[in-house]
């Protein structure tokens, strides 16, 4: 009877703590962009049906080599609502490093410095990872790890109701 209560304990334990995954609520975070300029998560979620968070670094190549279809994807998506925050997480940042990789890139979506607060709202792991975030500033479904468009266009389309 023992081992039979302590395996419901477990169980209910991993079920309570798988349930947890991406169910964070009305985030809000500041983060300062390349500029300088500090940038309000919650205003940006309120002006978007979607935003997608892509945590990337320059010396990453997989993150790199997905930067020009990330700005196909804001092109194509940013009149449906749709906009892309680049969460740089370089450990020292230098601002003409990552403009220069940007602009070989041709990105023209905002790129922010990552915080400890952006890294505990936005978890990564590896990157690139890409989380989805609603108007509620809701995340939406767990993380995308790596670099991989189609999925990000499945995501958005679904969210959408497309």
């Amino acid at each position: 009877m023992k081992k039979f209560i302590v395996i419901v304990l477990v169980i209910a334990c991993c079920l309570s703590m798988a349930s947890c995954g991406s169910s964070k609520k009305n985030i809000y975070f500041t983060a300062e962009n390349l500029d300088g300029k500090t940038v309000y998560g919650d205003e940006i979620f309120k002006e978007n049906e979607v935003t997608m968070v892509n945590i990337w670094a320059t010396w990453c190549g997989p993150c790199v080599s997905e930067l020009p279809e990330l700005q196909k994807i804001y092109k194509e998506y940013k009149d449906k609502g749709v906009t892309i925050i680049g969460v740089c997480c370089d450990s020292n940042p230098k601002k003409a490093n990552i403009q220069s990789v940007l602009n070989k890139a041709g990105v023209k979506y905002m790129i922010i410095y990552e915080t400890q607060e952006l890294n505990e709202i936005f978890p990564a792991k590896y990157i690139p990872t890409t989380y989805f975030v609603d108007s509620k500033g809701n995340i939406v479904g767990e993380p995308i790890v790596g670099a991989d468009p189609q999925s990000y266009r499945d995501r958005l389309d679904s969210m959408l109701g497309k």
